[in-house]
């Protein structure tokens, strides 16, 4: 296979409509988090709050206040759990998905050829280390989808399943969401710098390819 060649692959109707609503969803978990981290974060609304009523003749505790302040990032977190309901399905629709691919376009069979070429000793190496690359961080991706919606389900239905709220287990569960979190957005920008990288240096056409399929 010609190296120009390698990131310009076919993709399927259905693979181009679930990465664009994936990255719909991911870009908007992203926000919510980002939301409730600066512009809502409830340690400094609640001084917020505290001080707006007091300047209106209203006194309120500590505790009040933080109530306040806790009630607006609720909303928003409450915005973040649907939109993780949204990326559940997403995987388990991913999951339906590659069954009805072509043998061409399954993962395991892009993986296969990409650790075949991986191997190969020639004038285009530099670009069949990076396809392995692509196709071995995409499988990172999976798995931190699957991580994400599963510790993320399990934070939604904590309170629905008493095992769930032991708070060493709800710890866990929370500090690997976090993580998680932090992977996906890793993989996000990486990704995103990666195609703008191929697009510009070598017009390998891969976002058109997502877009029309070729």
């Amino acid at each position: 296979m010609a190296a120009v060649d390698l990131f310009k692959q076919k993709h399927s109707v259905a693979i181009r409509l679930w990465h664009w609503f994936t990255v719909i969803f991911m870009f908007a978990s992203l926000a919510t988090v980002l939301i409730n981290s600066t512009i809502l974060k409830s340690r400094n609304n609640a001084d917020l709050a505290a001080e707006e009523l007091k300047s209106s003749g209203t006194i309120i505790t500590q505790e009040q206040s933080r109530h306040v302040a806790h009630a607006f990032s609720d909303i928003i977190w409450n915005w973040h759990k649907y939109i993780g309901y949204g990326l559940v399905f997403l995987f388990l629709s991913r999951i339906i998905i590659e069954f009805f691919q072509s043998k061409e376009e399954k993962v395991k069979n892009r993986f296969r050829e990409a650790r075949k070429l991986f191997k190969l000793d020639d004038e285009n190496k530099k670009d069949y280390i990076n396809y392995m690359i692509a196709k071995s961080t995409k499988l990172v991706f999976y798995f931190t989808l699957f991580v994400m919606a599963t510790t993320g389900m399990a934070l939604a239905y904590e309170h629905d399943f008493a095992f769930l709220e032991v708070r060493s287990l709800h710890r866990l569960i929370k500090n690997i969401h976090g993580i998680g979190q932090y992977v996906m957005y890793a993989y996000i920008f990486s990704h995103l710098a990666g195609v703008i990288w191929a697009e510009v240096v070598h017009k390998k056409g891969i976002i058109s390819g997502m877009v029309n399929g070729n």
